[in-house]
């Protein structure tokens, strides 16, 4: 979902809401067709008024002093300050990649992920190390292993980034979860002492599994969503249209 806020104090009219409903509508089309929901939060309730003043020659004959000073009706207005949402547009997941990613610039969100993602595997590194190295009194080999292993997943990550790039977050989300899963569960049901059937063998098991799963679940709640979303969104009667002119 992305919002569109107010960045200063001000009136919008109802024609430049409309203008900028029309324009966003003309351009979401072309990215994402039919699959998105724009909503108008704002409502241009406020009336705005002109007190029109006749000018040149002979103006003062027909002018009328300060009758209905307060002008006529011209209009209708939002107000809105800082900080406002004026638009929400949510679409589907296969348009979010291309939604939430900056253009240009630096990416926040990007970099904190992957900072707390490596932080985390670097400590479980850490302590894999000092546990299996300690115990078996061949920690400098642990060491050496531990390092080999992080300069070739780095050789490994700059070769490929930008094939890894081309592929769907949420692809990569999906695959990432299910292998975290599958590896947590083989190495706490060897803690716990179970006896997996193949060995190592049972891991391509658990993925396969979980990868199912995980995939079954996704298509459950992409229905669930529709469906929901069509008993929620009632039509607006053609006999009661909206009374500020602009489909919401």
């Amino acid at each position: 979902m992305t919002e569109a806020l107010g960045l200063a104090g001000d009136a919008l009219s109802l024609i430049a809401l409309e203008a900028a409903r029309i324009s966003a509508n003309r351009y979401i089309v072309k990215k994402a067709g039919n699959a998105y929901h724009l909503k108008l939060r704002v409502y241009p309730h406020n009336v705005l008024r002109e007190n029109k003043i006749a000018t040149g020659a002979g103006a003062d004959r027909i002018s009328e002093g300060m009758r209905a000073a307060f002008g006529g009706a011209v209009g209708t207005a939002a107000r809105v300050h800082p900080g406002v949402k004026i638009f929400t547009i949510s679409t589907t997941e296969e348009h979010v990649d291309d939604a939430d990613v900056p253009a240009g610039g630096f990416d926040w969100t990007g970099f904190v992920l992957s900072f707390k993602g490596v932080s985390l595997e670097g400590l479980e590194v850490a302590v894999i190390v000092v546990a299996f190295g300690g115990a078996a009194g061949a920690l400098v080999s642990a060491v050496v292993g531990a390092v080999a292993a992080v300069l070739v997943l780095a050789a490994l990550g700059a070769a490929t980034f930008r094939l890894v790039g081309r592929i769907p977050r949420r692809a990569l989300q999906l695959f990432v979860g299910a292998m975290l899963t599958t590896f947590g569960t083989f190495w706490a049901g060897e803690g716990l002492g179970v006896a997996w059937p193949a060995d190592q063998a049972a891991l391509l098991a658990l993925g396969a599994v979980y990868v199912v799963a995980a995939l079954g679940l996704l298509r459950w709640v992409r229905h669930w969503r529709r469906d929901t979303t069509r008993r929620t969104a009632q039509p607006r009667s053609a006999a009661t249209p909206s009374p500020s002119g602009i489909h919401r």
